[in-house]
């Protein structure tokens, strides 16, 4: 008879989970300043 193990998923590596993450942080962060400056700007002009 056929022995039946369970599958053992890949281990992770201890490094980064996702070498994307930094670039996606700056991503985010420049486009907060951008639009934070147009608000700024359009209600600095509003008056």
């Amino acid at each position: 008879m056929a022995k039946i193990k369970p599958v053992s998923g890949k281990k992770k590596p201890s490094g980064p989970q996702s070498p994307g993450a930094i670039p996606c942080l700056l991503m985010v962060v420049l486009i907060f300043l951008v639009l934070g400056f147009i608000l700024y700007y359009s209600i600095a002009r509003a008056n």
